[in-house]
């Protein structure tokens, strides 16, 4: 099995600040913001309230509110208000595809078309800041918010389930889609 650390979430350049982790110790990763065409709005997903209720900086709170987000990794269930045949996802291309093929490369001897290997374990990390529900305090800090062992990846963008924001990409190199096995987890706690 292949470990891959993955940046995902808000931070200083992917939407201008961490994010929050609630007072219960819930890690809640804000997706980082995309464009309309390509994104998605609070009203396509439920359990958004957790993200309006906070106050956050106006920057924050304005994106979180109003803009659209591309929601990947796609990891969590509970946000998606109608969504035939989910499955876990994690999409990547350009640079950082091509460096994902680079290392988890396998050559097929008959046609030397390029494979992936299965069972890759994604650890999805980003920045986060404690929230007492009013403002943030303390110092921000990286943590691994959640993970994903791979089952599947989908090099072809006509396969890819519509719903994902990689799907919608226009002129991406080496665009990707990685399906989850079973074993998906988000939210983690700080105790």
């Amino acid at each position: 099995m292949r470990i891959v650390l993955s940046r995902k979430g808000f931070d200083s350049t992917a939407g201008g600040g961490p994010s929050p982790v609630l007072e219960d110790g819930t890690m809640l990763s804000l997706p980082i913001p995309e464009v309309p065409e390509k994104g998605y709005t609070h009203s396509d997903l439920k359990n958004w309230h957790r993200y309006d209720q906070l106050n956050l900086t106006e920057q924050v709170k304005n994106l979180c509110k109003s803009k659209y987000c591309h929601l990947d990794p796609d990891i969590r269930p509970d946000l998606w208000c109608h969504c035939e045949k989910w499955q876990p996802t994690f999409g990547q291309c350009n640079a950082a595809a091509g460096h994902l093929i680079k290392h988890l490369e396998l050559q097929d001897e008959t046609d030397k078309k390029i494979k992936i290997t299965e069972s890759v374990l994604f650890l999805f990390f980003g920045l986060f800041r404690k929230h007492n529900g009013t403002q943030f305090y303390g110092e921000p800090f990286h943590a691994i918010w959640g993970y994903m062992v791979c089952d599947k990846v989908i090099d072809d963008q006509q396969e890819m389930p519509t719903y994902h924001p990689h799907a919608k990409l226009k002129k991406a190199k080496n665009n990707l889609l990685f399906v989850a096995k079973n074993k998906v987890l988000w939210n983690f706690q700080i105790l």
